[in-house]
């Protein structure tokens, strides 16, 4: 019985790391198309220029932090919101705006407010010490080769910028690049329960229905086991960690890279003999040729109230995404293979033939030798 209840997860298991990993796809390339990241930061820019001087409009603000993040060396794509600024980069950024260098122009009102910004915290020359710290970056280079660029570039600016507007930068970018994080963070998890939910919603992916019928088809258990067991088999032995930690560093939030290149590759080559030709979504014959022709077309009449309380489970459970599915494969497999070899073993104890123990009374006196008993039991009883 603990057998099949294991075998049982381990289907259940394999069915939501299909479906889950088409949620996380989905969710990245949503959230890479809103640039959702890039203007998370836009906005932490904002409150960092309004931190190191509040009296800067913040109409003025945005524009600044735009041209930042919009600046060709930190933006991939043109008109896009760069996705990472360090530092480093933000401050000689903004020095060279104000000394009227940089590639991009800001408008006069917004060059007026940055100027004044910088001088109000120390920065009174931002073409003279903008080119100090290049100086010093460079005799660094030249003194110091086995030096990181981010580690010259520090200190050089901490050299020849000494001031206010350094320190205020220093003091408040790591705390706004968490809260830029959790933000993220938040609006990726809401993007993938919604993604999630209609997906399960279209193809009436019913978790309480999966279950049954796992517990009623054996074949079809044996199958989706053995397929954990090859998608287990094809993935590297670290994936589950590499998954886990790629997560935690991106404020827990699911890529398809936090899962295991060859799992993805065996995920959408099995994907149809997992879900469409076991028929678990529907048991409608029609397929459905969406996402690699696996999933079937939902027969709608047949919905009911408790059909939409699994689909609602489904949605929940895709939501944790396919890296936490692809561990609970890996660890459940592992737990039905030591209760399987636990199994045999007492299994083999059992069939083994044991000598009938004598009793007291007879301890003393001498008989034939005692019959074998196995798991059957004496043969050579008389009843």
């Amino acid at each position: 019985m603990m057998l099949k209840s294991i075998d049982v997860l381990i289907g259940l298991s394999v069915v939501m790391l299909v479906g889950s990993f088409a949620v996380t796809l989905l969710t990245q390339i949503l959230t890479s198309l809103a640039n959702t990241r890039g203007r998370h930061l836009y906005r932490g820019l904002v409150d960092i220029l309004q931190h190191i001087d509040p009296s800067i409009e913040r109409k003025i603000a945005q524009e600044i932090s735009r041209n930042v993040l919009q600046n060709p060396m930190l933006s991939e794509v043109s008109r896009r919101f760069a996705s990472v600024v360090s530092r480093e980069e933000l401050t000689t950024l903004l020095l060279d705006f104000a000394a009227g260098t940089n590639i991009r122009k800001l408008t006069d009102p917004a060059l007026a407010a940055l100027r004044k910004a910088l001088e109000k915290n120390g920065i009174t020359n931002p073409d003279k010490t903008l080119s100090n710290i290049r100086d010093l970056a460079f005799r660094l280079e030249k003194s110091n080769p086995e030096l990181a660029n981010n580690v010259r570039v520090n200190t050089a600016i901490l050299h020849e910028a000494s001031s206010t507007f350094v320190a205020k930068i220093n003091s408040w970018f790591d705390q706004t690049i968490d809260r830029v994080r959790l933000r993220f963070a938040s609006t990726t998890h809401v993007i993938t329960l919604v993604l999630a939910l209609i997906i399960a919603v279209a193809v009436q992916m019913d978790a309480v229905g999966i279950v049954n019928r796992l517990y009623a088809d054996p074949a079809l258990r044996q199958s989706l086991v053995e397929k954990g067991k090859a998608l287990d088999a094809n993935a590297p032995a670290a994936g589950s960690s590499t998954g886990t930690a790629n997560a935690a560093s991106s404020g827990g939030v699911v890529s398809p890279a936090s899962v295991p290149p060859q799992l993805n590759e065996r995920v959408l080559a099995d994907a149809d003999v997992l879900l469409g030709q076991s028929g678990i979504l529907s048991a409608s014959a029609w397929q459905w040729t969406w996402l690699g022709g696996f999933l079937p077309l939902p027969v709608w009449t047949s919905f009911s109230f408790q059909k939409l309380l699994g689909v609602l489970l489904s949605a929940a459970l895709l939501s944790l995404g396919a890296p936490f599915w692809y561990d609970c494969l890996k660890n459940t497999l592992k737990f039905r293979s030591a209760l399987a070899q636990t199994d045999d073993a007492q299994r083999s104890e059992r069939q083994t033939t044991q000598p009938l123990a004598a009793s007291d009374d007879d301890s003393t006196q001498s008989s034939p030798a005692a019959p074998k008993l196995t798991e059957a039991g004496d043969l050579t009883a008389i009843g």
